[in-house]
């Protein structure tokens, strides 16, 4: 593997999701992004108060990322046959929680956009990757 990732068509409404989060939210720069096969990684910049561009009204980052997941989701299974919207809706395309991490220097910004840029490097020994799982051991 060269550190490479294709993306699938689900991948590509995950990206352009967030993308075009700017769109919609005011007081935001998104930094580094990466759509890993089963999670991905993001950085927000908060320049002001986050708010609705369309309503002028304030939101955190729950919100931010709650709108992200649910756009997404629905693109998601708008392009999926009827059939497999019922089991795919049941099942959640996002889990429900997401790890933040607040960013309060340079070097920390740094070492965790180094992180995100990498990432698909890791995929390979990433012991959530399919191919790996024989290697996953219980203690």
């Amino acid at each position: 593997m060269d550190g490479k990732l294709k993306l699938t068509p689900t991948g590509f409404i995950v990206q352009e999701s967030w993308l075009l989060l700017t769109s919609f939210i005011g007081n935001i720069i998104l930094d580094e992004f990466i759509v890993m096969p089963n999670h991905i990684h993001g950085i927000i910049e908060f320049t002001g108060t986050p708010f609705f561009k369309s309503t002028n009204r304030e939101i955190d980052l729950m919100q931010i990322i709650s709108m992200f997941k649910s756009r997404s989701s629905n693109l998601i299974c708008r392009g999926m046959p009827l059939a497999s919207q019922k089991s795919t809706l049941t099942n959640k395309i996002w889990q429900k929680s997401f790890y933040e991490h607040v960013i309060r220097n340079e070097k920390d910004l740094l070492r965790i956009q180094e992180y995100i840029l990498n990432n698909p490097l890791n995929w390979e020994i990433d012991l959530l990757n399919s191919g790996n799982q024989d290697t996953v051991k219980l203690l």
